[in-house]
């Protein structure tokens, strides 16, 4: 009852950036639009990169996700445009994303263009903007492409690479949670 009247407390904390630690490595953060759950205690190294060489699974196991990469008809995703993607998807005009694409931690210095806006902004600031505590922002999955950053994973995509009324193939990337090993509730 302790640990859920903790959570609870910490979810009506007006204080963004607070946490939670639980059994079994679980830990709760606070940030400004929700309660983030997870298991690792640290953030993972500054190096982490992986490859993705097309649409199709990649396992992040730095950032515990899966990360899923397909190419939809421009109809669906239309539809799933106006039915409104949740932050866990972007999709972007497959036509202006060349392959392979890099998923890594974001680096001082890394630029985009946050949809919606015209200028660039460093993800510093744009972190910093919405409030992202220091320590999560390296468990924050950085998609590139050609060098661009095209996805802040779960948070905002790059406004050059937005899908428009020419767009003729649609890349849709989606984050998933990725169950820990030896997760009680999944069996694994």
């Amino acid at each position: 009852a302790r640990q859920v009247d903790a959570v609870v407390e910490l979810a009506y904390s007006s204080k963004a950036g607070g946490a939670c630690h639980l059994p079994a490595r679980l830990i709760v953060r606070k940030t400004p639009r929700d309660l983030r759950f997870s298991r690792r205690a640290a953030p993972p190294a500054a190096d982490v990169c992986y490859l993705v060489e097309g649409p199709g699974v990649v396992l992040l196991d730095a950032f515990d996700a899966l990360l899923t990469v397909e190419e939809l008809p421009v109809g669906a995703a239309t539809d799933a445009m106006r039915s409104g993607c949740p932050e866990t998807e972007a999709l972007l005009d497959a036509a202006r994303v060349t392959f392979p694409l890099l998923v890594r931690n974001w680096r001082p210095g890394d630029r985009f263009v946050p949809a919606g806006m015209r200028g660039h902004k460093k993800l510093q600031d744009f972190f910093t903007d919405l409030k992202i505590p220091r320590g999560d922002r390296n468990r924050i999955p950085l998609v590139i492409a050609g060098g661009c950053p095209i996805w802040v994973g779960g948070w905002r995509s790059d406004e050059r690479f937005k899908v428009t009324a020419e767009t003729c193939r649609v890349l849709r990337l989606r984050l998933d949670a990725h169950p820990a090993e030896g997760d009680p509730a999944t069996g694994r």
